[in-house]
């Protein structure tokens, strides 16, 4: 476990991973975040662990501006991750949007990564769908446009 944990700090300081709050997770934004469904135990599958504890309208994560409760998760095309849909609550103005974060497995953590904010559920839906690749990329869309190159 020393060498992993080792190899993973060395790519976390290249990368710019962020310690979270929960044990095995990181981030790659700043603000000390919570996940509580992040599995504590890792097994074999621990992506698959981590999508069945993620119901819809569970507390996905928690940091000191927002709450983001689950809409819900798409798997990644190439497997490696999942996408998670969340309403998010800005504590502070109260004021709500949707957020997309993605998750990925490596060296014995959890990434967390924020995407996108969307104002609108059907934005969100174009996004997983194009990033899923259940549409493919049409120079005509704007929005695919945006979500490609902005």
């Amino acid at each position: 476990m020393a060498n992993t944990t080792n190899e993973f700090i060395q790519k976390a300081l290249y990368y710019d991973y962020f310690p979270s709050l929960t044990e095995n997770a990181v981030q790659t934004y700043k603000t000390p975040t919570e996940f509580p469904c992040c599995p504590q135990n890792i097994t074999e599958k621990p992506l698959a662990d981590y999508l069945n504890n993620l119901q819809e309208s569970s507390l996905f994560s928690e940091n000191k501006y927002y709450k983001s409760n689950v809409i819900k998760t798409e798997v990644l095309k190439d497997g490696a991750g999942f996408l998670v849909v969340c309403r998010s609550i800005n504590k502070d103005q109260n004021e709500e949007c949707f957020c997309v974060f993605e998750v990925t497995y490596n060296f014995g953590f959890f990434i967390h990564q924020y995407e996108r904010k969307f104002d609108s559920i059907e934005l969100v839906n174009k996004y997983i769908d194009y990033s899923t690749g259940k549409i493919p990329f049409d120079d005509n869309d704007f929005d695919l446009f945006e979500f490609e190159y902005l």
